[in-house]
């Protein structure tokens, strides 16, 4: 009989948190268990190791231990199953989860390599795990009758593999009763943790590189909004008690095309609802739609700029897109997203994955070319992952486009513990495609350089005036990072840009069982830890790039931009001034980014710099129109706000350079770049920047050399 169960959806922490989200899809699998299973289990849900620990030195064993499978937590999850299995033989240990192959054969691969998984669920968990519960209560053992259970994989006690398809899927989420307002999750409103919502599961697309894209989950169901509207109170009344002692103010909203649907209206509705009632949510996570551009934008517009623009293109090339089956997605109407969300004022930012099938170095280039010109606030580009459960990761994917795959740990995903006498050093590894039989590996980390030089220079629109300087004079800023491309570095910024495309190579592994063997060695496990190995290299390489190498980085911008401007007729005195200032004035805003938030410059200009950021529309634009009539000095500092949230993401991710590099990939950059206002001469200004400091905007503090 099944009495107590444990339900582990396990993050790393030694580092930052790997995982942030509460754990509320194994919590929602609780919250069903309770209410159909008789007798009512005792359910503890689990997120931190050191939790996990805790309940297992007690030696008072569980019925039952399930854990979630993702790729940031699967070798985590198993070490810690491993030594249940060694403490308390008898209790029953099941996965479930996303990372799970769909070819039969890896199927059975896995569960045999895997020996202390007594059973793992395929597909939607909640019908299919409870309905194992029922049959483990009924005292009919699966393993010792081999009988098939929808949704259930498992080896049997005569070593046979028994495999069945998925269950029905929930067509009402609403089914499930909510893990808030059941107070599950209640231990974990700690304002480091941050609430998740699922609005609906599925998705329409069939794009091969993602789980959501297999038939199973081609059906899109929703959750009731009334329901959803509760969970939005709830949350958002816990959360504002926790912002005002610095704890997060940003919501998850699981979708995968949020804003395409007429119910995204009024769920966004009821978060502009709660936003005014309790200042939260401030910033939401979550995939924009992919169709649909004008009630994506509308929705966006209720939910007052919590939400970015996902422009998910993946690629722009006809051969890549009909190879990883997205020809039901308009991609004219992705493009057109960046175009009207500037318009309305909207963050945005376009997504590509590196070395999709049938890509190549060309293709991949003009893809961003085409992000870069639709001005986007930034592009990210992601590793294509062999993730199991996808078409791209089968055996017939990978030999149809000769995919040459690589190890390499995680970022953030590593971590080691001690349980009784029992020792855990581990990390979760990913396979990642890095040269296909359109692309050579030589390519592959050409355009990794391209998406450092895009990280530094285009992202986060750190430096926006310099790119709207070039567009009022009608020249492609894809040009322009060309030219950063091809020019020969020196001084830090080549130094840094050297240490990426090493880093590049060197975290690759040929084999996983090879990079297992290292990441089992505690030492070495330490080393991740500190960040010597093992960071998210394009944001760690970010952060140098503005921190440790900003001298040499505006140095290096200041003159491919003069050159640039020179090839294209435009090299008097005045152009050469205009990109001088404008880039001391994104130096001044951008210097010293994670240091004294009360920290203040002062720097004169001649030109109306704040003016030029704000253009939307660049035809028929004069730069005269921005040169003052005489000089005026700026103010570059932090307003309370901005204070209130760069502490707050310190808080939360700590106060080292791999917290910063987290910080970064988590943040609009530009929000935490520096305030501006002119200084009007012989007038006292005060910038107020918390309740205590009142810092005089007349100090003599001048420039970027103050100490």
């Amino acid at each position: 009989m099944i009495n107590k169960i444990w339900l582990c959806d396990l993050t790393y922490t030694q580092q930052v948190l790997s995982s942030d989200v509460m754990p509320t899809a194994i919590a929602g699998i609780g919250t069903y268990v309770l209410k159909h299973l008789k007798p009512i289990p005792k359910i503890e849900i689990i997120k931190f190791p050191d939790n996990l620990i805790e309940l297992i030195e007690k030696k008072e064993a569980p019925d039952l231990v399930g854990f979630s499978n993702y790729v940031w937590n699967k070798n985590l999850s198993y070490e810690f199953a491993k030594v249940i299995k060694l403490i308390f033989p008898n209790t029953i240990i099941v996965f479930g989860g996303p990372n799970y192959p769909i070819d039969i054969d890896l199927q059975e691969k896995f569960l045999r390599n895997h020996s202390s998984i007594d059973y793992h669920v395929v597909g939607e968990g909640e019908i299919a795990f409870l309905s194992l519960l029922e049959k483990i209560n009924s005292k009919s053992n699966p393993k010792k009758t081999s009988e098939l259970l929808s949704g259930t994989q498992y080896i049997d006690s005569n070593k046979r593999f028994i495999g069945h398809i998925p269950q029905p899927r929930i067509k009402d989420l609403s089914e499930i009763p909510s893990p808030y307002l059941e107070n599950l999750l209640d231990k974990f409103f700690d304002g480091k943790m941050m609430p998740i919502l699922q609005t609906n599961r599925g998705c329409p697309f069939t794009c091969t590189f993602c789980v959501e894209g297999t038939k199973y989950y081609n059906k899109v169901n929703r959750s009731n909004l009334n329901k959803l509207d509760k969970e939005l109170e709830y949350i958002s009344k816990k959360i504002s008690l926790l912002i005002k002692t610095g704890g997060r103010n940003d919501l998850h909203v699981a979708d995968s095309n949020f804003g395409m649907y007429k119910d995204d209206l009024e769920f966004a509705s009821s978060v502009a609802k709660y936003q005014k009632k309790y200042n939260y949510p401030k910033f939401i996570i979550v995939a924009t739609g992919k169709n649909q551009q004008q009630r994506i934008l509308e929705t966006v517009k209720k939910v007052n700029g919590a939400v970015k623009l996902t422009g998910a293109v993946q690629s722009l090339d006809p051969e890549v897109m009909s190879a990883i089956k997205r020809s039901n997605i308009s991609s004219d109407e992705i493009m057109n997203l960046a175009k009207e969300g500037r318009g309305a004022g909207a963050d945005s930012y376009g997504q590509l994955i590196l070395a999709l099938p049938n890509d190549s170095l060309a293709k991949h280039f003009f893809s961003l070319q085409q992000l870069v010109e639709a001005d986007f606030n930034s592009i990210q580009v992601s590793q294509l992952m062999m993730l199991p459960g996808t078409e791209s990761a089968s055996l017939e994917s990978r030999k149809k486009y000769k995919m040459i795959t690589k190890s390499r740990v995680l970022p953030r995903c590593f971590g080691y513990y001690d349980v009784l006498e029992h020792k855990i050093n581990v990390a979760e590894i990913e396979e990642i495609c890095v040269a296909n039989n359109t692309l050579s590996f030589d390519d592959y980390i050409l355009c990794r350089k391209m998406n450092l030089i895009i990280t530094w220079l285009f992202n986060d629109s750190v430096f926006r005036e310099l790119l709207i300087l070039f567009r009022i004079f009608n020249l492609p800023i894809w040009d322009f990072l060309l030219k950063l491309h091809s020019e020969v570095l020196s001084g830090t910024i080549k130094e840094i840009m050297d240490s990426f495309i090493l880093s590049t190579k060197n975290e690759l592994w040929d084999k996983e069982s090879s990079l297992a063997k290292f990441t089992s060695d505690r030492e070495n496990i330490k080393k991740y830890i500190a960040g010597e190995y093992g960071s998210n290299l394009l944001f760690k390489h970010k952060l140098l790039g503005i921190t440790k190498g900003l001298s040499s980085l505006v140095d290096l911008v200041k003159k491919v931009s003069i050159d640039y401007l020179k090839n294209n007729g435009l090299n008097d005195d005045i152009h050469k001034d205009f990109v001088n200032q404008i880039i001391t004035y994104n130096h001044n805003r951008v210097y010293d980014i994670f240091g004294d938030e009360k920290r203040v410059f002062k720097k004169q200009f001649n030109i109306d710099i704040p003016k030029l950021s704000t253009l939307k529309e660049f035809r028929n634009i004069s730069i005269n129109d921005f040169i003052l009539d005489k000089p005026r000095e700026m103010i570059f500092f932090y307003s309370r706000d901005q204070i209130l949230d760069i502490q707050s993401a310190k808080k939360k991710y700590g106060k080292n350079d791999s917290s910063y590099s987290t910080i970064l990939s988590k943040v609009y950059f530009r929000k935490f770049m520096r305030t501006v206002k002119f200084v009007e001469k012989g007038k006292k200004e005060f910038i107020s920047l918390d309740k205590k400091t009142e810092i005089e905007g007349n100090a003599t503090l001048t420039g970027i050399s103050i100490n």
